[in-house]
């Protein structure tokens, strides 16, 4: 098993391009929850068992790059798939006091953290926007 740290870079960062032109890529498959640990345990999709310690608050990125081997010319990269996201608008509520707002969406959020169908790690994300975050 190989012990990964920290994160070379990215396949975005234009100093790895030059690097991975003609370089196998060992992906590392990763769920949104996975990628948010920064501790653990997974084999990529060339068998290459590897766990993964990053620093506290640290956390992979899509297309991170997490070993290079120069003799072998092979990168294991992070290939994070995400899910969806539902997007809730309270524009409607533009014109009620603050306060009004405020409840609405602190039992809206209740509402939606305890429903046993979105507890589950297959449920999407949620994000709250209010108006002016909107876009």
């Amino acid at each position: 098993m190989i012990l990964i740290e920290a994160v070379l870079g990215n396949v975005a960062d234009a100093a790895w391009k030059s690097h991975l032109v003609e370089a196998n890529l060992d992906r590392l498959a990763l769920d949104h929850w996975e990628a948010q640990k920064n501790r653990f345990r997974k084999t990529t999709s060339g068998g290459t068992e590897i766990a993964v310690s990053l620093d506290r608050g640290a956390f992979l990125r899509d297309g991170d790059i997490l070993l290079w081997n120069e003799a072998t010319r092979t990168a294991v990269v992070a290939a994070i798939s995400l899910r969806d996201v539902m997007v809730i608008h309270i524009d409607a509520l533009s014109g009620i006091a603050p306060e009004l707002v405020l409840r609405t969406c602190i039992e809206l959020g209740h509402a939606l953290g305890t429903s046993t169908g979105l507890r589950s790690s297959k449920a999407p994300a949620c994000s709250f926007r209010s108006p002016s975050t909107a876009k």
